[in-house]
């Protein structure tokens, strides 16, 4: 007894037999149409391919909480004359600015109102953008080349 013939006696058909499924293919104009919503669509997105030459952003991505408010704080302080931009998603918070951002350690301790070390930064630090190199006094993110 084949799988059919035990579908055939749950579900019987009019003459006892499963009715398939016919198998159709779309027609030309259908396919046509599918791919012109598709390709709307994805030249409509910010985040395609073409525009990832724009995206020079860096910064940390912080677990939400005092720390990353501080960091927030301390990366406009740090940066001057650049738009900082922090993007608050409630679990977490995105810091970035465009090709740099210093962070330094007095600054953040100001903000926090107690001693900071720069390694108690990784705890909260969820990702970052760019690439990042760390010194005691400071955390610097950035990019060697521009897209």
């Amino acid at each position: 007894m084949g799988i059919l013939d035990w579908l055939a006696g749950l579900f019987p058909g009019s003459d006892g037999k499963v009715a398939m499924p016919a198998a159709t293919e779309p027609t030309a104009p259908e396919m046509k149409s599918t791919r012109q919503s598709n390709k709307e669509t994805v030249m409509s997105s910010p985040n395609t391919s073409a525009n990832t030459y724009l995206n020079n952003r860096v910064g940390p991505v912080m677990r939400a909480g005092e720390l990353a408010v501080a960091v927030a704080e301390a990366a406009i302080e740090d940066n001057p004359g650049k738009e900082v931009r922090v993007d608050d998603k409630r679990a977490y918070l995105r810091i970035d600015t465009d090709d740099e951002m210093i962070l330094r350690r007095e600054t953040i301790e100001r903000a926090l109102g107690r001693p900071f070390k720069m390694n108690e930064l990784e705890v909260d630090l969820s990702s970052f953008a760019g690439r990042i190199e760390t010194q005691p006094d400071q955390v610097r993110f950035y990019f060697t080349k521009h897209l």
